[in-house]
């Protein structure tokens, strides 16, 4: 079915506790109605991260909770990268798989649990966390 776009660069919320704010680059309605959800990158890799598919996947559930329309549950990451443009098909997280996130993140905050590795140490560099990983892992 033909698709039209929707939202642009708009920001939604949920209604849920902590609430979910996001931003969505682009979002497209198809005949039947169903969103699906675009979000844009400039990489020198053409690549999708795990930050992708959670950033998809709060959008998801803030525009559902704000607007009430569907969204699908596949969405795509559409990369600017040295060897030209790809999009990326990705499956998106359940809404209780993204509030797991968001009580993961709440708990680091006020220091209830601390924050993993991530699997890559070129992240480490700009993370918020690097002290308290550092200080916990022995780095």
């Amino acid at each position: 079915p033909r698709r039209h776009l929707a939202y642009a660069e708009r920001r939604f919320g949920s209604d849920t506790r902590p609430r979910i704010i996001a931003r969505v680059d682009r979002a497209y309605r198809s005949g039947h109605g169903l969103i699906t959800l675009v979000e844009l990158k400039t990489r020198r890799k053409d690549r999708v991260h795990a930050s992708d598919i959670i950033q998809l996947s709060a959008q998801r559930l803030a525009l559902e909770a704000e607007t009430g329309e569907p969204v699908a549950s596949k969405a795509f990451v559409a990369v600017q990268s040295m060897g030209g443009p790809s999009w990326r098909p990705v499956g998106l997280m359940s809404s209780l798989e993204v509030m797991a996130l968001v009580q993961r993140r709440e708990a680091m905050i006020i220091g209830q649990l601390a924050p993993r590795p991530p699997s890559s140490r070129e992240l480490c560099a700009a993370c918020a966390w690097k002290d308290r990983c550092d200080a916990a892992y022995g780095r």
